[in-house]
């Protein structure tokens, strides 16, 4: 698999909207991850969720998945750093991918 590194994403990010950012996070999540954070959030406040960035669940909750979760050493691989706000956006992206596996029949 090719990474797709720190550079590109932020060279395609403002030609993109919203899908170089989850190509960017979405490469890193795994199967460890999606389960840490169905687990720490729990299934029904991500369904209920309402807002597409799930802006409407504390942030937390987030900031409790972050230290040592799943998928966060291919940061360093994308010549990124593994942060606060990465861990975030690698937990909602994992988020985002349970929720449309979930509605797929």
């Amino acid at each position: 698999m090719t990474i797709y590194t720190r550079a590109q994403y932020i060279a395609d990010y403002s030609r993109s909207d919203n899908a170089a950012h989850r190509r960017y996070y979405g490469q890193f999540v795994t199967t460890g991850t999606i389960s840490r954070v169905v687990n720490t959030i729990g299934a029904d406040v991500l369904r209920a969720s309402k807002d597409p960035h799930f802006n409407d669940i504390p942030l937390a909750l987030w900031d409790r998945l972050i230290p040592g979760l799943p998928g966060s050493g291919g940061f360093s691989k994308a010549g990124d750093y593994y942060t606060v706000s990465g861990g975030v956006c690698l937990a909602k992206e994992a988020a985002r991918q349970w929720l449309e596996k979930e509605k797929t029949p």
